[in-house]
């Protein structure tokens, strides 16, 4: 089992595949300040990685797997040092932008029309004929 869990603390070992991350995902929400041990886990699926991500878990022991230890460590204690994770609150979340992310788009564009920006619209330049392929003659028939 990759998965165990303890009072406080997620051991994870082993390889931890995507069908163990709605579990942990569940465990990490009703857990107060929870830790992760890593010391024996080999794998760890992003879908995994993303929960302990999100509830910035504190890593408690450090895995021995060298890919581990080297590229996702440094993700998770990133995290961490955020603070804890706000409180979901499944309720008031809104299919909405916040209103500090307001865009100002041209005046009579219709609601929901993506903003164009310039780097999302390419520069306009003149086309240029191509000299590689010569345009056919006109048949004089």
């Amino acid at each position: 089992m990759p998965l165990h869990f303890a009072e406080s603390t997620a051991v994870l070992s082993g390889a931890v595949v995507v069908d163990d991350a709605e579990p942990l995902a569940a465990w990490l929400r009703t857990t107060p300040a929870p830790r992760a041990d890593l010391t024996d886990c080999r794998h760890l699926h992003t879908a995994a990685l993303q929960a302990l991500m999100a509830a910035r878990v504190k890593v408690s022991a450090v895995p021995a797997d060298e890919f581990l230890r080297v590229w996702v460590l440094p993700l998770l204690r990133a995290d961490a040092a955020e603070g804890p994770a706000p409180a979901a609150d499944t309720a008031a979340v809104q299919d909405t932008a916040p209103a500090d992310a307001a865009v100002d788009l041209p005046a009579g564009t219709p609601a929901g029309t993506p903003a164009e920006t310039p780097a999302e619209t390419p520069a306009e330049t003149p086309a240029e004929p191509s000299t590689a392929h010569p345009a056919p003659e006109e048949d004089p028939r």
